[in-house]
Formats: structure tokens, sequence, C-alpha cells
């Protein structure tokens, strides 16, 4: 049972990362402003979303973990009552994937949704 909720939970670190990247990039095309700015403004809105990734990611798969994975496995062998280790498996695979790509999707709109305050305050109006 340990080892399969160990393979539950890689699984949905993996997909929360991806995700993240999908969801991170559409945020931050939509952060970008819609007049032409120069590259540096562009550059600052990106830095931000990397920064609020990186600080973001330890804590986002802790809480993905011990939150999503609780839950998930819960409510997974509860909803596979024949097949407890499969349902399990898939429930703390779903519930790490859904927390952590939550908390670090909102992490990377923080941070670029701050670079592109602290961008746009070096521009002249």
């Amino acid at each position: 049972m340990g080892l399969i909720l160990f393979f539950g939970v890689g699984i949905g670190i993996f997909g929360a990362v991806v995700a993240t990247v999908f969801i991170g990039r559409r945020l931050v095309a939509g952060m970008m402003p819609k007049q032409p700015v120069g590259l540096a403004h562009r550059r600052t809105i990106i830095r931000g979303a990397l920064a609020g990734a990186v600080i973001a990611f330890v804590p986002s798969l802790l809480l993905g973990i011990v939150i999503g994975g609780t839950l998930g496995g819960t409510y997974g062998s509860a909803l596979a009552a024949n097949a407890r280790d499969s349902g399990a498996l898939a429930g703390v695979a779903l519930g790490v994937f859904a927390v952590a790509t939550i908390l670090l999707s909102a992490s990377v709109a923080a941070g670029a949704w701050l670079g592109r305050l602290w961008g746009g305050r070096d521009e002249a109006p």
C-alpha cells in the first residue's frame, strides 16, 4: 500500500508541475500589457512569475501531499470499495494534483501581477 501511495504522490506532483507550466504561460501572456512596452517590462513580468513559482514550489507541494493526498486518498478508497488500492492511488494523485496546481498557479499569477506593477513604474507616462 505504501508503494502505491508513493506512486500516486509522484503522479500528482508531475501532473501539477506540467499543468502549472501550461496555466502559467497563459496567465503571464494575459498579464502582458496590450500597448507596446519595452523588453525590460516584459522581462520583469516573467521574472516575477518565475519568482512566485520558485518561492511557492515546496510549500505548495507539501500542502498538496498533506491536504490533497489525505482527502483524495480517503475519498478515492471510499468510492472504489472493491478495489481499495487503485481507488486510493487515483484519489491521492488527483488530490495532490488539484491542491498543488491551484497553489502554484495562484503564486505564478501573483508574481506576474507584482512584476507588472513593479515594471510599470519605471516607464514615463
